[in-house]
């Protein structure tokens, strides 16, 4: 047991009331009143005098003028940290408002024992004293709501406040220690503040201001925790046999419903459900969502209450966003050796091997997304940390991803745990919807509202069941009929915000001289310059520079950009932040940088500035002349847009919506028009522009290619667009591209026929209408691809992975299927006449009414693994008679019959 800092018979002395606390308020508030807008330390030196204090001992005295003084620090910080709460309200005026909490004060008193320096969060003083200081907040006008808001932390602050009032004045304070048996500040130390501060970066994450909200509402304010799934292969071999029937990718675990329950008993080895789990005990627990789905939010969430509620602090927190982690390459190959340092370097912090840890990686999407890194590139980053967690048995590990990005089947059982994140049901809509309220009782989305879109408006209920959009919804007044899509909120989000710019009374005096499409333009054009840069901000320097913000500011009649900028951050979710350490430009001294608030905002308006950079090839002068005339121009307005790096699969989903979203559709048939014009040039020169002698060549040129393909491709095309002369410049740019990328082009309709595609990775791409005829195909992958009235007459089938692919009404005839995995393949109405099938794994696979005769090497023992044979046509007489009567099916309707009539 702790032996106490105060000798047992003193303790009575120190429970003495001070008459000086009485008039704490007023001094704040005089504080305040005489240093506005000042920092803490900049006023430090104001603070009172102890030997104000009528105490006849000169220790006793300066002990309670530390613990005063940190009071004032802490508090005058939370109200410099919340000006925008504090903007109508004259604390001179105020400082008579105090008078009733007078009393109130002079009740409290200070137990200096053990535990008010080391386990403060149990003080009875410490949470007096905040519950009073938010009373006193309430009285001179602020909300209950945001008072409540402000105290967040007050003990972890009032904590680091101590240890830095104790060493801004050493030489004063070093006298206590002699005062009692134990130095009470012994461990005010440097590396405890340095922990402290960490640990309060750690959970302000969860009690800072959401997307900017100018009510001033947290995330711990708004807060729904998700439910959750887990991966099927996850679960034990006996639960996977109970559960045959369940289609599903990720099943329910049964002992939780709250996914934060199950992260805590993941911290201590305690799941409920160790008997359904292959390994309960991995060190590595996977979380999956979509964007904006709250993965971040649930990191932020869980270092909270681990760390605050929990009180689980025999545990070192580091969380790490791997976005901002440089050294990429390094990470693959050894992650603890790079988080070690990052940590270290970023945070000055060590990274206690031996002891206990928690380390939550958020984003890995972002690092596929960095440096051009490949699905393999990931599985080789999941392998060594799964290597290492098993090295470091006290070290836990959280990997946050959007889906897509991980190979989940290359996992190994006994180093991960995969968990789902499950989109927001009604219930959990509701809550969220009254949480918003509070803050925004004004908001155009109710419960009626809510219930209203789920009964009515299905494609609507859809989206707000991911919880960024049911913000963006909730923000603005839309017509929830009208909306198709997420594009469409974003679009009307953007809209409502710059439309607010221009109401009744006009523009805002900083954006005298703007447009509403000026202004729109510019938001793009920054949201471009992030995405194509290093990191996810942009320097304030590289702002400035910008070509962009030049035209913004000669169409502003104030030239002043900071103000300017200021208000644009404000209202379209942008937010100041610090650059990274490892972002050393030598020629940009400022610390700070701009980003996004959610990345899903930069992501849209980037798929809104390539769709608009594209429309300007249509744009005309007044005499009927294109602004942009020749190829020339064309390909180096589009490589300025695309070449610097791949749009993402995020950004690309977008913009095809916004394509679908455009209803002039003569506008659309002359882009395409355009574009064909120019498509023949453009492969020429193999999409490269000659003015970008500095850009690596080929990866420039796949980044305009892709980027060229998704729009052409989308434009309604129903028909070969590939010229003869350059199929080998069309096929050689998609199988650069396709080399080691997953992307999502649209080959419908397109003639690849007598072509090399070995070893392309069609990995989800739409091959409807398609031409795959004598195609050398050795190798490739049609997993998860959508296949519809599409040939591959006699081509070379071999070593293919059609898994999970969906292929109706296709000529697969005369064709060689070699070693194929046709594992859960739904086939139907396909004509496999004369094909060759030889060593074929066909677990799971469905065929419907399709053509077999002549087929080569299909065995009984191959067909016996299908999951159903309806009215196989031509099939072998000993094979079909050979299979089970509820795998061998009869097909008795119309359509299943037309073809073989």
């Amino acid at each position: 047991m702790i032996e106490n800092i105060i000798p047992k018979e003193t303790i009575a002395y120190y429970n003495r009331k001070f008459k000086i606390e009485k008039g704490f308020f007023k001094n704040l508030f005089l504080l305040v009143k005489d240093n506005p807008s000042k920092p803490i330390d900049e006023i430090a030196s104001t603070f009172f005098n102890v030997n104000v204090i009528k105490v006849a001992e000169l220790d006793e005295k300066k002990v309670y003028g530390l613990i005063f003084n940190s009071l004032e620090r802490v508090c005058y910080h939370i109200i410099w940290s919340n000006q925008e709460l504090f903007s109508n309200i004259n604390f001179a005026k105020q400082i008579n408002c105090t008078k009733p909490l007078q009393e109130d004060l002079e009740r409290l008193e200070i137990e200096i024992d053990f535990d008010f320096f080391y386990n403060y969060k149990k003080n009875e003083f410490i949470q007096n004293f905040t519950t009073l200081f938010q009373e006193c907040m309430i009285t001179i006008g602020v909300e209950k709501l945001f008072a409540g808001n402000l105290t967040f932390n007050f003990e972890r602050l009032l904590y680091i406040a101590m240890i830095k009032e104790r060493s801004s004045k050493d030489y004063y304070y070093q006298s206590i220690g002699q005062v009692y048996k134990n130095d009470p500040f012994k461990n005010f130390t440097q590396h405890r503040k340095s922990q402290e501060l960490y640990l309060l970066y750690l959970t302000k994450f969860y009690t800072s201001t959401i997307l900017g909200d100018q009510n001033g509402m947290t995330l711990a304010n708004l807060y729904v925790a998700p439910d959750f799934s887990v991966f099927k292969e996850c679960l034990t071999k006996e639960e996977q046999k109970n559960r045959y029937h369940n289609e599903r990718v990720f099943w329910s675990l049964g002992n939780y419903r709250n996914v934060h329950d199950l992260i805590y008993d993941y911290t201590e080895n305690e799941i409920q459900d160790e008997n359904t789990l292959e390994n309960a005990a991995a060190n590595c627990l996977m979380i999956l969502g979509y964007p904006g789905q709250g993965k971040t939010s649930l990191c932020y969430r869980t270092l909270y209450n681990l760390i605050e509620e929990r009180r689980k602090l025999d545990t070192n927190y580091y969380l790490i966003k791997l976005r901002n982690i440089s050294e990429t390459k390094e990470l693959i190959n050894n992650p603890i050796k790079v988080i070690s340092s990052f940590v270290a370097d970023i945070f000055e912090i060590e990274f206690e091997r031996k002891e206990e840890n928690l380390v939550i990686l958020d984003g890995l999407d972002e690092l596929y997304m960095k440096e051009g890194l490949n699905s393999n590139d990931i599985d080789e980053f999941c392998r060594e940390l799964g290597n290492a967690s098993t090295l470091l048995p006290n070290t836990k590990f959280i990997i946050t991803s959007r889906y897509g990005y991980v190979n989940l089947e290359r996992l190994k059982k006994n180093e991960f745990i995969v968990l789902s994140l499950n989109e927001f049901d009604v219930e959990r809509q509701q809550e969220w919807v009254a949480k918003y309220r509070l803050f925004h009782p004004d908001s155009n989305l109710d419960s009626k509202q809510l219930e209203y879109i789920n009964q009515n408006i299905e494609h609507v209920s859809e989206l707000i069941r991911q919880p960024i959009l049911l913000h963006l919804i909730s923000k603005v007044e839309i017509d929830y009929d009208a909306l198709s899509n997420r594009t469409d909120i974003y679009n009307k989000l953007f809209d409502t915000l710059i439309g607010r710019k221009w109401e009744k009374k006009g523009q805002i005096d900083n954006l005298l001289g703007l447009t509403k499409t000026s202004l729109r333009r510019y938001i793009r054009d920054i949201a471009l310059s992030i995405f194509q840069g290093d990191y996810e901000y942009i320097r304030k320097k590289d702002l400035e520079e910008l070509p962009a913000t030049q035209s913004f500011l000669n169409k502003l009649e104030k030239d002043n950009l900071r103000d300017s900028l200021k208000s644009i951050m404000i209202s379209f979710y942008f937010q100041e932040v610090k650059r990274k350490k490892t972002d050393t430009v030598e020629e940009d001294s400022s610390n700070y940088a701009i980003e996004f608030l959610h990345k899903s905002l930069q992501e849209y308006l980037v798929a809104e500035k390539v769709w608009h950079g594209f429309l300007e090839l249509i744009d005309k002068r007044a005499n009927g002349e294109y602004f942009i005339d020749t190829w020339q121009d064309a390909l180096e307005h589009i490589s300025d847009i695309l070449s610097s790096k791949i749009i993402s699969k995020e950004v690309t989903e977008y913009l095809i919506e916004l394509i679908q979203n455009e209803k002039d559709i003569r506008l659309k048939n002359d882009l395409k028009e355009r574009l064909q014009l120019y498509f023949n040039s453009f492969l020429n020169v193999n999409f490269h522009d000659s003015n970008r002698k500095k850009s690596p060549q080929i990866e420039s040129a796949i980044n305009t290619f892709y980027g060229f393909w998704t729009i052409f491709s989308h434009l309604d095309i129903d028909k070969n667009y590939i010229p003869s002369q350059y199929k080998d410049t069309f096929v050689q740019l998609l199988k650069w591209s396709l080399s080691q990328r997953h992307l999502y082009y649209n080959l419908s309709y397109q003639d690849l026929s007598h072509s090399n595609l070995k070893g392309v990775n069609f990995h989800e791409v739409d091959l409807n209408h398609t031409d795959l005829s004598y195609c050398s195909l050795q190798g490739a992958s049609f997993e998860n691809a959508s296949i519809t009235k599409s040939n591959f007459y006699s081509s070379e089938l071999h070593r293919i992975d059609f898994s999970y692919a969906m292929i109706y009404d296709t000529d697969i005839s005369y064709c060689t299927l070699i070693n194929c995995n046709l594992s859960s393949i739904i086939v139907e109405k396909c004509d496999f006449a004369h094909t060759d099938f030889l060593k074929c794994f066909y677990l799971s696979a469905s065929f419907e009414n399709c053509n077999f005769t002549e087929i080569s090497n299909m065995s009984k023992v191959d067909l016996y693994l299908c999951e159903k044979m309806i009215a196989p046509n031509n099939l072998d007489k000993l094979i079909k008679d050979s299979l089970p009567d509820e795998k061998l099916t009869k097909n008795t309707s119309i359509i299943g019959n037309e073809l073989f009539e």
